[in-house]
């Protein structure tokens, strides 16, 4: 599923987190599929994908709002602090204020539902990555 995006050399390296394997195995191969992006690393939980991020110095992670462990918005905020330029992705099952605040306030430049369509997952990968303005919420599930 190659959404032909210009592809910046070298491509973006990609960390996602998500306790559920089947949300995991989904994004995984949306990701493989796609030409731009490469993905360096799994975690399920906030310990394992800030370890992750340690490790492979991606250019964006894509963390589950509600993970064992603390969560995504306390995953973000420790990647954050130790890793200024990897840029967050939100993704999460509730089209909530509190999920959106909490990651924000944890340093997601993006924010996904679980259930968009995989262009979008794409697009905002993309998008957090080239982000110099307004963060990217694409809170809506099927347009």
């Amino acid at each position: 599923m190659d959404t032909n995006f210009e592809s910046p050399t070298p491509q973006l390296r990609v960390v996602i987190a998500d306790d559920d394997p089947l949300v995991r195995e989904i994004v995984a191969t949306v990701i493989r599929a796609e030409s731009s992006l490469t993905l360096v690393a799994e975690s399920e939980d906030t310990a394992s994908a800030v370890e992750a991020v340690m490790e492979h110095s991606p250019d964006v992670a894509v963390l589950d709002w509600v993970m064992p462990g603390g969560g995504g918005a306390m995953a973000a905020a420790r990647i954050i602090r130790e890793r200024p330029d990897t840029a967050i992705v939100a993704l999460t099952g509730e089209e909530s204020e509190e999920a959106r605040l909490e990651m924000m306030r944890g340093g997601a430049r993006g924010f996904l539902l679980k259930g968009s369509p995989p262009a979008q997952l794409i697009e905002t990968i993309h998008a957090v990555a080239r982000l110099q303005g307004d963060p990217v919420w694409n809170a809506h599930g099927q347009d």
